[in-house]
């Protein structure tokens, strides 16, 4: 095979001598030879915080405290759960940055010799129990807290109440909510306006099953193919390495012996990691089937969420109608997939939204448009109904993933 033609086209690509190609391919071959490529995926743990706002903290905005202080964070889990949850985060991160190393162009992957496997699986494998330990105990406790977070947030809702009038004085409160004015007669009407607004964003089960998430990533290869191919020649190569051994076991010396046990090792370990790789690379579906169910069991989570919105309310304020609205315009930004059966189901429910009178504060007591609303959460549940199986199979592919660590498929090497 003459690779002649593509060593020319990538020593004009890089800038370097055709024999500087040949070197690094070289170099290249050999780090995979004696090592592996690792990423860390630790995610979810932001969903168990909220931005407190302004309101959350009895400020008013037009105050002078409004207008210098930044506002905080609050716990939507008991704190030191959530201390743990981040420590834990972090300690998995800082073992693979112990044990592996930087190399430009591997980014975000880092290399982890095979020396150095043996005692990164074993720390990994200790923080992982840790993980799912904590994991079970918060799914345990969700709903408890989730009680504990209405509770609280009533709680910081009558606090604000107080210091809001308290700072201005009126009998009445009015309060500038993205970007319209939203009107409370009484301390009561305020604290469940606020219960409404702010319980909906606790996590569900589901979500916790589906987005926290603890592994790490192996790049060996790129398809379950090519894995197949690489254990294949990995198997054959530790067959013909026993099969020598077997022969000159009798005359070789100590030194050849051990590095021949030491080169069996790390194919043990290769092939551990390759089997990894496969395991996941099992659960992933084609680019497209994996865009088009994401983007539906996404569209599934906010058409739920405002449905519900709109049947707790009994009218349409504003703010659901700001966020649907933009919903709609994202999908179509988002929509690589050509969805054309869903884009039709949005434009239906761009056109009942339209028809729809918003209401907020205390024009939302005055009766609604009964026909209009009916119209419209009959097209937000069109568009569930039309996305259910997509988030179902979005969250059980989360599922297998997370299950790979607990089976164990990581096989350990003595």
């Amino acid at each position: 095979m003459d690779t002649s033609a593509p060593r020319q086209a990538a020593a004009a690509a890089t800038g370097l001598a055709e024999d500087q190609i040949g070197q690094v391919y070289l170099e290249l071959q050999r780090l995979r030879r004696q090592g592996l490529l690792i990423d860390v995926d630790v995610r979810g743990t932001t969903m168990f915080t909220r931005r407190a706002t302004l309101t959350d903290l009895g400020i008013p905005r037009t105050s002078m405290r409004g207008k210098t202080i930044t506002p905080g964070q609050k716990f939507m889990i008991p704190r030191h759960v959530h201390g743990r949850l981040q420590s834990l985060a972090q300690r998995l991160r800082a073992t693979l940055d112990k044990y592996a190393q930087d190399v430009t162009g591997f980014r975000p992957y880092r290399y982890l010799h095979y020396a150095s496997y043996d005692a990164f699986t074993a720390r990994w494998d200790e923080l992982i129990a840790e993980w799912d330990e904590l994991r079970e105990y918060l799914l345990a406790h969700l709903d408890e807290w989730r009680d504990d977070y209405v509770a609280a947030e009533a709680d910081r809702a009558g606090e604000a109440w107080d210091a809001i009038m308290a700072a201005n004085g009126d009998a009445a409160l009015a309060l500038e909510i993205d970007d319209s004015l939203v009107a409370f007669e009484t301390r009561d009407e305020f604290i469940e306006w606020m219960i409404r607004r702010a319980a909906p964003l606790f996590p569900t089960a589901e979500a916790v099953e589906a987005n926290l998430v603890a592994d790490y990533k192996t790049a060996v290869l790129t398809s379950v193919a090519d894995i197949d191919a690489e254990i294949a020649r990995d198997e054959a190569a530790q067959r013909r390495a026993a099969e020598e051994r077997a022969a000159r076991v009798a005359a070789d010396e100590a030194a050849r012996v051990a590095r021949s046990e030491a080169d069996l090792k790390m194919a043990a370990i290769r092939q551990a990691e390759l089997e990894h790789a496969r395991q996941q690379l099992a659960t992933v579906v084609s680019p497209f089937e994996e865009l088009f169910t994401n983007l539906r069991a996404w569209a599934f989570t906010e058409a739920s969420e405002m449905a519900d919105s709109i049947r707790r309310n009994g009218f349409f304020n504003p703010q659901v109608a700001r966020r649907l609205r933009g919903f709609i315009e994202l999908f179509e930004m988002k929509d690589a997939t050509d969805d054309v059966d869903l884009a039709a189901l949005l434009d239906e429910l761009r056109r009942r939204a339209e028809a729809t009178p918003r209401q907020t504060g205390r024009a939302g007591k005055a009766p609604a448009d009964a026909e209009a609303l009916e119209n419209l959460t009959t097209a937000l549940s069109d568009v569930v109904e039309a996305t259910r199986e997509s988030a179902q199979r979005a969250a059980e592919r989360g599922r297998r993933l997370r299950g790979f660590a607990a089976q164990g498929l990581v096989r350990k090497v003595k």
